[in-house]
């Protein structure tokens, strides 16, 4: 029996911009995003019926899963029957900005492509993930990049590796399409300078980076999930070097010289989901 086992590893938005939305009404973006070493594990196994199952109860694994319409859709655009057992074991969080769903479903189009013998090109799979979500695109390939359009035009950009700390209050995860929903009813004046923050992350310049980076959900998204802000200034005060919030949140994450330092302020966050993680990147 063939199977395949795969890292679906979340991301982190250093830095998101809305610039207004296009003809179709889909926001408009300019983020930088990066994938980090939190990660679900996807297993997939070919066999003659279409299975999905997952480690938590509270997961749907019918269509309403992102996993679920990735293999739709590949089987669909090589001409076949679902036929293949998904079993995903979480670690990313729901409602947390970190792109687990998205991850799942940029792994399951990776595995099966494998599995099959790549019958689809990279630009196929491309397409496929955009129908998904806006973060799949960029989690087939992981790494570091400057995403734009809503999510499908991509610039890949040399990765550092920086120590973080990721918090979220589980009582409040966010939807994202609330988010974005809030954000068009708030005059939000939230620009990042996206280039910047690239040069900043590429010298280590603290300072530049909590001048140039930015946000635009987080107004929004402090409605729905009110300890976002509570939680970026409290990783200042636990000696992080920079903090924002995470694609639509509520996850918070911080920046921190070591992995020691790290630690010693996750103790500060007791009581909520909290882990110490690396970017992907080069030292």
């Amino acid at each position: 029996m063939q199977s395949i086992v795969i890292k679906a590893k979340a991301k982190i938005n250093w830095t998101l911009d809305i610039l207004g939305t296009n003809q179709d009404g889909y926001h408009v973006l300019d983020m930088l995003m990066q994938t980090i070493s939190l990660f679900d594990k996807v297993e997939i196994i070919k066999q003659d019926q279409f299975e999905l199952k997952t480690d938590k109860r509270y997961i749907p694994c019918d269509e309403r899963n992102t996993a679920f319409k990735a293999a739709q859709y590949f089987f669909d655009a090589i001409g076949k029957e679902k036929e293949c057992l998904i079993k995903i074991s979480k670690k990313i969080p729901s409602g947390a900005g970190l792109g687990g769903g998205s991850a799942d479903a940029a792994a399951v189009l990776n595995g099966l492509n494998q599995l099959y013998d790549y019958p689809l090109t990279s630009e196929k799979l491309g397409e496929l993930a955009l129908k998904i979500g806006a973060d799949v695109p960029f989690l087939l390939k992981g790494g570091f990049c400057r995403a734009s359009g809503i999510g499908e035009k991509m610039q890949p950009l040399t990765p550092k590796k920086y120590v973080l700390l990721l918090a979220m209050d589980f009582a409040n995860p966010v939807s994202t399409k609330n988010s974005y929903k809030l954000y068009d009813e708030l005059n939000v004046e939230v620009h990042p300078d996206n280039n910047g923050f690239i040069d900043a992350l590429k010298n280590r310049d603290f300072q530049k980076m909590n001048v140039c980076g930015g946000n635009s959900l987080i107004a929004p998204s402090s409605k729905l999930a009110p300890r976002v802000p509570e939680f970026i200034q409290k990783m200042y005060s636990c000696g992080a070097s920079f903090s924002s919030m995470t694609g639509s949140g509520s996850t918070v994450f911080g920046v921190f010289k070591t992995v020691d330092e790290a630690l010693m302020a996750k103790q500060s966050f007791s009581g909520v989901w909290c882990k110490a993680v690396f970017t992907d990147g080069e030292e």
